[in-house]
């Protein structure tokens, strides 16, 4: 879990879901969640340009999130995995 907390991607789109300006741009959460999830070559963010609308989505972002290596997406609702 991270220690600090950045400021979000100003491209990301309000909502529960989001990215913070920690992103290193892995392409892993465009890989997970392409109709979801985009880059800005411009600051070299990935961000968030729809929020999920599906359960098939939601499953997505949330893969995203917590495969995510920098911990850069983050959920307002405040989403914590299940571990068995």
């Amino acid at each position: 879990m991270k220690n600090k907390t950045y400021p979000v991607v100003s491209k990301s789109i309000s909502g529960r879901f989001f990215t913070d300006e920690s992103c290193l741009y892995c392409d892993f959460c465009v890989e997970i969640a392409p109709f979801n999830f985009s880059y800005d070559d411009t600051t070299g963010y990935a961000y968030l340009f729809k929020q999920p609308s599906t359960d098939e989505e939601i499953c997505s972002v949330i893969e995203a999130l917590e495969g995510c290596p920098t911990e850069s997406i983050g959920d307002r609702e405040n989403y914590k995995p299940n571990f068995v």
